[in-house]
């Protein structure tokens, strides 16, 4: 899987400029194109798709892409963790990444259902 993660990272950094990769801009662009794949629901209910199959199918539905955005910030040192709604059967991604040892920038992250 962390090859997976890897290449999607690579490709993804390639796109950003080195100031950014520390910054909430950073987060905020792996946020975007996450939520830039197309949102499908699941037929079934089996859980959330892996993560390699979001990529290549371009398309998830909250909980696929939330677990590929815990999985992509993960790769990139972020402490993240996966909130899961029952009630709403909705998941989302929050955490928090120590910048320096004076800093710490908080990281949350609501991949919304289209209404």
């Amino acid at each position: 899987m962390d090859s997976v993660y890897a290449a999607t990272a690579d490709a993804l950094r390639a796109g950003v400029p080195d100031t950014a990769e520390n910054s909430d801009e950073y987060i905020e662009f792996l946020t975007v194109y996450v939520q830039s794949l197309a949102y499908n629901t699941s037929p079934d209910e089996t859980g959330p798709k892996f993560p390699v199959e979001t990529v290549i199918e371009k398309a998830g539905d909250c909980d696929d892409k939330s677990v590929l955005l815990a999985g992509l910030l993960s790769r990139e040192d972020y402490n993240v963790s996966l909130f899961y709604f029952p009630d709403d059967s909705h998941m989302a991604v929050g955490g928090l990444q120590q910048m320096n040892p004076d800093t710490v920038t908080a990281a949350t992250s609501l991949l919304k259902r289209p209404m």
